[in-house]
């Protein structure tokens, strides 16, 4: 452990930086922290509050008013010096800047200490423009070539394979890959879906809109991909299920609901577990039909413009059959599982470029970050005109992350 003395770096006019030369009072921790922190254990979260405390209380030793980026910074140290006690990790996938939950509980303490104390003015960088966020939030592959004749020949092929029901697996993936650019033109310059679905059928077909979102996110649905998913759900449902909910509540209730269902699917379990924990509206995810209900026969009206799985059943744990839809238009139909859905649904809102509703954007950033190793910095996909300030990460996902990984370690 490396020895402290705060009280002999503070310099008689503070340095802006001063963040950069802090000791990080490990020193002071108690005997049992420091021993799970040489073992390169996760401190639970009781220990980890205290570790907060102290280095607050350090740095507020220092500088009476410490701003964001001094806290990002010490986070940043602090998981650099132990980062198997500290680090955001799901599945061993780094999750944002890996430091994200750590600044923002240092932040939280900062502005709790100085809650009674009179207001400090400092300044700010509120005069400068924000800058947008790009279209293309969480793509590898933002700006494609520019497109040319030979793409608009090969557009026209795919659209004669697809009247002949062609399911050359190789041939699509192939003309899609070679197509792209005029694909994103499309999306970009705000086609509707109707119009996207007749000139590009295979984009709403799972080979073809999988082609894209690898082109587009670097993402690649394989089997491995599968496997590595699968594995995460159990964890997540596990650790929900370790909760043990209090009798009665909504928790409790789903978990029964889970467990009657007997489904082999715990994705299903996992993301209904997901949308109570974090409160968000299951209506703006999910919109329940008929058993025997086909595309044709689903209300335009009762579909969100967003991205959504279409139920045809009394509840997705149980439903045989499913459809996603986007802009209130059924793009797939005769999905056979609820995984597949949950991907193709997920998949929609980046090849059609739609921010995430508020009603539902915590779960939707954990399948992000957690499930689909989506971890752009450049803030996040919730709707910009809802939001209020932007985060790199959403800070109810990065509350979940570190609680799933000590679940972990306890176990």
């Amino acid at each position: 452990m490396t020895s402290s003395s705060n009280s002999d770096m503070i310099p008689s006019v503070l340095d802006n930086d001063w963040h950069f030369s802090f000791s990080i009072p490990w020193n002071i921790m108690p005997l049992h922290i420091k021993d799970t922190l040489k073992k390169q254990e996760r401190p639970p979260a009781k220990d980890r509050r205290e570790i907060i405390r102290l280095v607050v209380a350090a740095m507020l030793a220092v500088c009476k008013n410490p701003v964001k980026r001094h806290c990002t910074e010490i986070a940043r140290r602090m998981v650099l010096t132990y980062p198997k006690s500290f680090k955001d990790v799901i599945d061993g996938q780094v999750v944002g800047s890996g430091y994200d939950s750590l600044s923002r509980q240092l932040q939280y303490r900062v502005d709790n200490c100085r809650r009674s104390q009179p207001m400090i003015m400092t300044q700010t960088s509120s005069g400068q423009k924000s800058k947008r966020r790009k279209t293309a939030y969480g793509s590898v592959n933002r700006d494609p070539c520019p497109v040319n004749l030979k793409e608009q020949r090969k557009k026209k092929e795919l659209q004669r394979m697809f009247e002949k029901n062609d399911q050359d697996k190789n041939k699509i993936e192939r003309l899609m890959m070679e197509t792209f650019a005029s694909q994103r033109t499309d999306v970009l310059h705000e086609k509707d879906t109707q119009t996207l679905k007749e000139e590009w059928p295979y984009l709403f077909s799972t080979t073809g809109l999988k082609t894209h979102f690898k082109q587009l996110t670097g993402v690649h649905i394989d089997e491995e991909f599968k496997e590595t998913m699968s594995s995460k759900f159990k964890r997540v449902l596990r650790y929900f299920k370790c909760l043990n909910g209090e009798r009665g509540s909504n928790a409790a209730k789903l978990l029964r609901d889970i467990h009657s269902a007997n489904t082999s699917e715990e994705s299903c379990a996992a993301v209904l577990m997901l949308l109570l924990h974090f409160k968000e509206d299951e209506g703006k995810m999910f919109v329940q039909v008929e058993d025997t209900c086909v595309s044709s026969e689903v209300r335009r009206e009762d579909l969100p413009p967003t991205p959504c799985i279409v139920v045809c059943g009394d509840s997705p744990l149980t439903a045989a059959e499913f459809m996603v839809a986007v802009d209130q238009v059924v793009v797939m139909e005769r999905i056979s599982t609820f995984t597949s859905a949950m991907v193709c649904m997920f998949m929609m809102y980046y090849v059609m470029n739609i921010d995430y509703p508020a009603e539902v954007c915590s779960t939707l950033e954990f399948l992000q970050r957690c499930i689909f190793r989506i971890n752009s910095g450049n803030g996040s996909k919730m709707d910009r005109h809802k939001k209020r300030k932007r985060l790199s990460v959403n800070p109810k996902v990065l509350s979940l992350i570190p609680r799933i990984s000590e679940c972990d370690w306890m176990e």
